[in-house]
């Protein structure tokens, strides 16, 4: 296991993304989300799959995002 990876688990379980971007991908019709992951982590990204370590995604929305959302909306 990566030093990172290792370091990373013992610590707090959580590896932080930073903001990203939710990307729309359409296939003959059906649509699918991404998420892109930072490629800058792509070891700890390559060690997880290596080791088929399964992962929980959360998505926390800041509250500028969600005011700001609330601000569009009104007519």
């Amino acid at each position: 296991m990566s030093f990172i990876l290792k370091s990373l688990i013992e610590r707090s379980n959580v590896i932080p993304l930073g903001a990203r971007g939710i990307v729309k991908q359409t296939e003959k019709g059906k649509g699918s989300y991404l998420i892109y992951l930072h490629q800058g982590m792509n070891h700890i990204w390559r060690e997880l799959h290596k080791r088929r370590i399964k992962v929980y995604v959360y998505i926390e929305i800041p509250e500028e995002e969600l005011a700001s959302a609330a601000q569009k909306k009104k007519p």
